[in-house]
């Protein structure tokens, strides 16, 4: 599921934000926190069935990276990719 997802976008002035475990628990908490605050969001898990789900519940534009962050090179192209996306995150977690 590597590339992005657009869900409605509502033009935050933060940054944008790359949260690994985003499909569930604090990842997620994390990704509906930037989200209501209007920053373009990179949600990284492994799970891409609830990544999905977190992803079309945000108000925001939404890429996402269903990968395993212990694969280094999958994570280094997703992190590659929403640069080139989105701009150089302001946090990353």
């Amino acid at each position: 599921m590597q590339g992005n997802k657009a869900c409605t976008e509502t033009g935050g002035s933060l940054p944008p934000i790359f949260i690994t475990g985003a499909s569930s628990g604090i990842g997620a908490a994390f990704a509906r926190h930037y989200a209501s605050r209007g920053a373009t969001l990179g949600l990284v898990a492994r799970r891409g069935d609830q990544l999905a789900a977190l992803a079309n519940s945000l108000p925001v534009r939404c890429h996402l990276y269903s990968l395993d962050v212990t694969d280094a090179a999958a994570l280094a192209a997703a992190g590659r990719d929403f640069i080139e996306k989105a701009g150089l995150p302001g946090t990353v977690i």
